[in-house]
């Protein structure tokens, strides 16, 4: 893939980051961590290509990145009732995310470095908790769910994070061996990316407003 096109497709997290900001104070806070992830994506995203076109390594802002990213989709997850509200395994998730990457950045590799460990694990339980989300919704919800925010947003995690396992799966098998595998399997990521980013911009358009505050009486 030419850098160029590598560029303006990572850069379309840009689109949902601007219309998040400019739809923030009417949204419902209970979609304020996804919002919050998306900006720190488009950050990253920044960072990412400065560096790159600097000639350094993005290992270590990437690396904090998913760790932020891990956290902040646990969060949205309980908002949205993927947990039915049982504690006994949000907490330790919320738990385990930061031992985890702890381990794997400081204890067995340098931060430096990307490894595939800790991204199999959140990539894995954020799938499992969105297709949760999703039969909530397919059940309980009366409207169009192709409008629906959280339905959309539900299912590009799905769409991202299933291919992430692949990627990182490639990783741990050492698939990355063969000539051009790798190339062509990190090319259809891009364009995921993009296609995912776009389903964020979208969903965040459909997103509800917040409730009126009104005095009782």
């Amino acid at each position: 893939m030419i850098y160029t096109w590598f560029i303006i497709l990572s850069a379309s997290i840009f689109i949902a980051a601007l219309i998040a900001i400019f739809r923030f104070q009417k949204l419902d806070p209970d979609s304020y961590p996804f919002i919050i992830c998306i900006w720190i994506g488009a950050v990253n995203e920044l960072i990412s290509i400065i560096l790159q076109q600097q000639g350094h390594t993005t290992g270590i802002n990437n690396n904090i990145y998913v760790l932020l990213e891990a956290i902040l989709l646990l969060w949205q997850c309980w908002y949205w009732d993927a947990f039915d509200r049982k504690r006994v395994v949000f907490i330790p998730l919320l738990i385990l995310i930061p031992v985890i990457w702890t381990a794997e950045n400081f204890i067995l590799f340098p931060i430096q470095q990307t490894q595939p460990w800790f991204r199999l694990f959140y990539s894995f339980f954020i799938v499992l908790l969105a297709i949760n989300i999703m039969n909530r919704l397919i059940i309980e919800e009366r409207q169009a769910l192709y409008r629906h925010s959280v339905f959309l947003i539900s299912a590009g995690w799905i769409i991202y994070f299933t291919y992430k396992l692949i990627i990182e799966a490639c990783w741990v098998t050492e698939a990355y061996a063969t000539p051009g595998f790798m190339y062509n399997i990190y090319s259809i990521h891009i364009w995921i990316n993009c296609f995912t980013n776009l389903i964020y911009a979208i969903a965040i358009l459909w997103m509800p407003k917040k409730l009126p505050f009104t005095l009782p009486y």
